[in-house]
Order: C-alpha cells, then sequence, then structure tokens
C-alpha cells in the first residue's frame, strides 16, 4: 500500500477522555508529539457542531467525531503477505473473521509484518481508509493474545457506520475465559472504574479518581476445583476491560501474565479470552447481524483434565 506525508483521519469518540491522550493512542505517536499537533494545528470536531479545538486538555464526549491531518513518522509501506484468514463472512462492505490468537491486529513500532492488516491487504483490495495507512478498515481490535470475531470494514461509509455502534454500545458482544479459581456465585456484575496505570504505561487499572465507568457482567458455564470457564457480556469496552476486572475481583485470567500474579503458565501461552459472539446492524442493508467463533481447541486442552463440580449449558 503507497502512502502520503500526510493522512487526513477520522474518529468517533467512544468515552469521555482527554483529546491529546486519546489521539496519540489512535495515531500511534507520543503523548507530546499529539499535544504539539493540537496547539500548533488543531483537531477539528465535525460533530454534533464543527469548531476547531486547540486545547490539549479538551475531554471528548461519547459520540464526537474528530478530523486531524497528520503527518506519518516515516514512510512506510506495509506488505500485502498471504496469511489464512478465517473468515466468518465476507460483503462488499465488511468481512468478519475469527483472529488467531498470537496475532497482532495491525502494526507497532518495529512489528511491521505477520499481522491482521498484513493478511487483510492480500486477501482484499480495498478497504477502510479512515484509520489512516496503519490500521486500513479497523473498526476494533483485540489484544494480540485474544481470539475470536472482529468486523472489518471495506469502506468509509462502513466504518463511520460500524464505529457509530461501537461507540453508541450498539454492538453485542459475548466472551469466553478460563479464569483462576472458584467464583462466588453463577452470576456477578462488576462496576469498577479504570484508567491507565501511571507507573506502567502498557496496564490499566482500577481506579475511581482518574478512571472511566466500566462494567463487566459474567456467568459461570462451568466450575472446575481450581478454575472456572466463564460467559462474560462487557457492557462497555474499555483498553484490558475484561483481563483488569476479573483481577480486580480475585480471579485473573488463566495464562495472563501481565494481570494474573504467581501463575504456572506451564503449556499454557496465552490468557485463556476469547471474543465468542458479535452481533451488529449491517451498514448497508440495515439486517441485525449474528457472528459465533467456537471455543478454540486450546481452551479445551486447558480444562480436558479438571476436575468439574459444576457444569451448566447457557444457550
Amino acid at each position: 500500500m503507497e502512502t502520503t506525508k500526510e493522512q487526513t483521519i477520522e474518529f468517533t469518540a467512544e468515552q469521555s477522555i482527554r483529546l491529546d491522550v486519546w489521539l496519540a493512542e489512535k495515531l500511534s505517536q507520543t503523548r507530546a508529539t499529539a499535544q504539539k499537533l493540537i496547539r500548533e494545528q488543531g483537531v477539528w470536531r465535525l460533530l454534533p457542531t464543527k469548531i476547531i479545538i486547540t486545547k490539549t486538555g479538551y475531554k471528548t464526549s461519547l459520540g464526537e467525531v474528530f478530523q486531524v491531518i497528520a503527518s506519518a513518522p516515516k514512510e512506510l509501506t506495509l506488505t500485502a503477505e498471504n496469511i489464512p484468514l478465517p473468515v466468518l463472512y465476507e460483503d462488499e462492505s465488511l468481512i468478519v473473521l475469527n483472529k488467531v490468537a498470537g496475532m497482532m491486529v495491525h502494526p507497532v513500532g518495529k512489528i511491521i509484518t505477520g499481522t491482521l492488516v498484513n493478511a487483510l491487504l492480500y486477501h482484499c483490495h480495498d478497504l477502510s481508509q479512515i484509520g489512516g495507512c496503519i490500521r486500513p478498515g479497523i473498526v476494533h481490535r483485540l489484544d494480540k493474545d485474544t481470539s475470536g470475531v472482529m468486523v472489518v470494514a471495506k469502506n468509509d461509509a462502513a466504518h463511520r457506520h460500524l464505529s457509530e455502534q461501537f461507540a453508541q454500545s450498539q454492538v453485542k458482544k459475548t466472551y469466553l475465559a478460563v479464569v483462576q479459581g472458584r467464583l462466588p456465585s453463577r452470576r456477578g456484575l462488576i462496576n469498577a472504574w479504570i484508567s491507565r496505570d501511571q507507573t506502567d504505561r502498557t496496564k490499566m487499572k482500577v481506579s475511581r479518581i482518574k478512571g472511566r465507568e466500566a462494567v463487566t457482567e459474567y456467568e459461570v458455564i462451568k466450575q472446575y476445583r481450581s478454575m472456572a470457564l466463564l460467559r462474560l457480556f462487557p457492557k462497555t469496552g474499555r483498553t484490558h476491560q475484561i483481563r483488569v476486572h476479573l483481577a480486580f475481583i480475585g480471579h485473573p485470567i488463566v495464562g495472563d501474565w501481565k494481570y494474573g500474579k504467581n501463575q504456572d503458565q506451564g503449556k499454557i501461552k496465552r490468557q485463556m479470552l476469547h471474543a465468542e459472539t458479535l452481533a451488529f446492524v449491517h451498514p448497508v442493508t440495515k439486517k441485525c447481524l449474528h457472528f459465533k467463533a467456537e471455543l478454540p481447541a486450546d481452551f479445551e486442552d486447558v480444562l480436558i483434565n479438571q476436575d468439574v463440580l459444576i457444569t451448566r449449558i447457557l444457550k
């Protein structure tokens, strides 16, 4: 894919957050670089009303649409790679796929090959350009070691429509997770605000003071002697939300070295977290689409020799 020295990028705010912090994350730039861009160039807020913002501390609101002309830090040509894509559905507007664990969604830093974007560039001739040359078509993300359902936009109109659904919490998602310990009840609600960890910027933490609202519901599918299989229903979409919430209640995800303490990893190579289902309205047909990615084989490998205490199959 060819790149230019400048690119026009649109973002839809999914939460209330400082513009400089949010922009730095979206552009994969430092916060200082994002602040300089806001002060010197400004960022256009297109909706609900069109104004230009030059204050770095501006707080975004849910559903606001921003546009920025950003300079690429360096010339970068991404390579289309013939990497197998487990496609669940595809049409002229979008692709729904089952991302495998261990694959990064888009290039970051020195990692510019082997990502989902590289595979998509080989698979598709057209992808939405709203996310720029690094994230073509990418509407939402899963962590590198999280598997499961993702939707990718093939054109800008589909991207905007899907982004709006995510911003308005209209996209319905469920996850599966294997966690440590025994849960006190079969159902639970975790309502704990989340913010970025000030000592380790790659991590998030529960914090009421500077955090943002985060809500996760869960159900116990199977309770084993030392672990449990959960189905989770995130009501918000904060970074690392499920991983942070489960660690916060004392049941970290098995294999999650970042948030789980004193875990014996053994043969487990990743956190046991899987995006099971995704439901949204098609941007063109307006029909509600529902997709499911079956339980991965490595989940079954972890659970196969465990002693079941409680079994409950949930539809």
